[in-house]
This record gives structure tokens, sequence and C-alpha cells, in this order.
């Protein structure tokens, strides 16, 4: 099954209570053509506090971005 749209919210990046590990799999797992980023991504904006799968989760996000 192909998802239009995937809406994901309140990521909280920089939280230790973040999914971001999770949400990153489950996002390889699921096919989709459309993925909105709908808010509270980001703790605040001490990019120090991300951990290794936050910024696993940012990569993947560029990674499947479209450059148009």
């Amino acid at each position: 099954m192909i998802y239009d749209v995937i809406v994901v919210s309140d990521l909280h990046l920089g939280t230790k209570n973040s999914k971001a590990k999770e949400l990153t799999e489950l996002l390889k797992e699921l096919k989709f053509t459309k993925i909105i980023l709908l808010g509270d991504i980001f703790q605040d904006l001490n990019f120090d506090r991300l951990s290794k799968n936050h910024w696993k989760f940012l990569s993947y996000i560029r990674s499947i971005s479209d450059e148009k």
C-alpha cells in the first residue's frame, strides 16, 4: 500500500523522550508520496542536545526530500 500523505508532529528532537529512531524505522518501511512535519519537531534550538538517532532522522528526511 502506498500512502498519499504521512503527517508527523510533536517529535521533540533534543529530548530523551523523542521517538526519532522508531519513526525513522517506520518511515523506511512505509511507502508514501508526501510527508508533512507539522510542528514541535525540535524541543528548542540547542542542537547540542540532539542525539545520534535525532541526527539520523534528520539525515533520512533530507535524503528523501525532493530538491524542487
